[in-house]
């Protein structure tokens, strides 16, 4: 089964984005994904990888603060509509998917849920159907609320991005893939050393490494997606950090070179 082999950029101050781009294209990726902050930079850039041969398989929401969207007022009301231009932008532009988180960072006083939350989630998912825009949730540090948002929507034509790292690091012990992999449509893959990351000298857990660095059971997570009749990419979400400490020391062609060789191993499990 061949899946497109993707991957995202990496911060512009290592290397500017259309540069980065194109080094993703001539290292042998034939996917991207990335976030921007106005729908004309958007606009431009997917021109850009149209330009080069380089598919754009979603879009990622904003998600640093989200968790207001699950209180009455006018912040959670405000940030609703961010993602709301998000989704009507890929529609503009054709990107199929956009990815959306459902808390960030932190635990909403419910945690359950909330009446407002649940129609603001609503409205996104109405408004992708609308665009022809698949929304897609991603597993995080709470599993209860992806598991509220799949179960409330489940009638629904939602999506969902498996995160390997978050799964390994945020949920030890749990398989997103078994709960929601008939609604998989793209993946984040990246390495960690999971719930130990406590044992090892790094500054934080959640640290996005490239494949095969960290401890993460590859066999069994491809084992996972393969059950599914997955046909998506297959997604770096790494990068190169320099405050974390490691793959500081590659320049981003051998960063890219080693990453798209690792997804090449995934790709052949």
């Amino acid at each position: 089964m061949k899946n497109l082999l993707g991957a995202c950029p990496i911060d512009e101050k290592l290397i500017p984005l259309y540069d980065c781009l194109r080094l993703i294209k001539k290292t042998g990726f034939e996917t991207t994904m990335f976030d921007w902050h106005t729908p004309d930079e958007a606009k431009e850039t997917v021109e850009f990888c149209k330009k080069i041969g380089l598919e754009v398989d979603n879009f990622h929401a904003p998600f640093g603060g989200l968790n207001v969207m699950w209180y009455e007022g006018e912040a959670g009301e405000n940030y609703t509509k961010r993602i709301e231009e998000y989704v009507t932008t890929a529609g503009k532009l054709d990107i199929p998917i956009v990815v959306v988180h459902c808390t960030a960072g932190g635990i909403p006083e419910e945690p359950h849920g909330s009446p407002i939350g649940i129609e603001r989630f609503a409205r996104i998912i109405a408004l992708g159907k609308k665009c022809g825009v698949k929304i897609a949730f991603e597993n995080l540090e709470y599993p209860e609320m992806l598991g509220l948002i799949m179960d409330v929507f489940k009638n629904e034509d939602i999506g969902f991005c498996y995160d390997t790292g978050h799964e390994a690091l945020c949920t030890p012990g749990m398989r997103f893939i078994p709960l929601y992999g008939d609604r998989l449509c793209c993946t984040h893959i990246h390495d960690n050393y999971g719930a130990s990351y406590s044992k090892v000298p790094i500054v934080h857990g959640d640290c996005h490494m490239l494949p095969f660095d960290g401890c993460l059971d590859f066999g069994r997570i491809m084992s996972d997606i393969r059950s599914t009749g997955y046909t998506g990419a297959l997604t770096l979400e790494s990068g190169i950090r320099q405050s974390l400490g490691y793959h500081y020391d590659l320049s981003p062609e051998a960063y890219f070179k080693r990453g798209f060789d690792a997804l090449v191993k995934l790709s052949e499990m």
